[in-house]
């Protein structure tokens, strides 16, 4: 739980949480840039700084180690699609805003960032997987649920509709009522691994749960391919920039 913050003269702002059960203390950056501290119920100020001073130089070597990753986006970086690809560009125009959608004369998705703008910032990165996780919303119908529709027909399964979620872990999900909610992120993903997520929840039409009968029905309808097509599934999801 948050109960507030204290301001560090090397870690700037840094947000103070508690936690039953706690006998020490965690330190960690956050996506944000910054600290965050847990500690356990009924901690004063000055062990909160005397915590962060026992412990300054791990916490400054964490945020050293983050500086040193390298970025996760850079200008005229592709980043392949479902169906066309999508390009990280700068504005023609000065302008504090991001802007994204689809470029019909290139024939591609973009993310277009301020002249200005570091994109290599963590601001950026987070705005411009906010504006990728947009675009994926704008055109999932588009491109996902014509390729369901077409698999559900191709394995002779009735489905009651297909819905676009924003899962970014949870990639599907099938409901009693033969609906199936796909993420829109699935923009990203190969066609290959697209239809994997498909056949996943269209064997759950059969078997709403992940038995060994769910697993037999999921292995036929991706024609044996099961534990290699999951196993790619994840590699994927580990190195995609969401």
């Amino acid at each position: 739980m948050l109960c507030g913050y204290i301001e560090d003269k090397d870690f700037g702002r840094v947000l103070i949480y508690t936690r039953r059960g706690m006998r020490t203390f965690r330190a960690k950056w956050n996506k944000y840039g910054q600290l965050e501290v847990t500690l356990p119920p009924g901690a004063t100020k000055a062990r909160i700084v005397h915590t962060l001073n026992m412990h300054h130089d791990e916490i400054k070597a964490l945020r050293e180690k983050i500086d040193s990753a390298p970025a996760r986006f850079h200008e005229g970086q592709v980043i392949p699609c479902l169906r066309h690809h999508l390009e990280i560009r700068r504005k023609a125009k000065d302008s504090q805003f991001y802007d994204f959608g689809f470029d019909p004369d290139a024939e591609c998705f973009f993310v277009a960032v301020p002249l200005q703008c570091d994109i290599a910032s963590s601001v950026a990165e987070r705005t411009i997987i906010s504006c990728m996780k947009a675009v994926a919303q704008r055109f999932a119908h588009t491109y996902i649920i014509p390729l369901a529709e077409q698999v559900a027909q191709e394995k002779g399964c009735t489905v009651r509709g297909f819905e676009i979620g924003r899962g970014l872990k949870k990639l599907g999900h099938c409901t009693r009522e033969r609906v199936i909610s796909l993420s829109g992120n699935l923009l990203y993903y190969p066609e290959e691994l697209v239809r994997y997520v498909i056949c996943h929840e269209l064997a759950h039409l059969r078997e709403m749960n992940h038995s060994a009968a769910f697993h037999s029905e999921c292995n036929r309808l991706c024609d044996g391919r099961e534990a290699e097509l999951e196993q790619k599934l994840r590699a994927f999801a580990k190195q995609l920039p969401l």
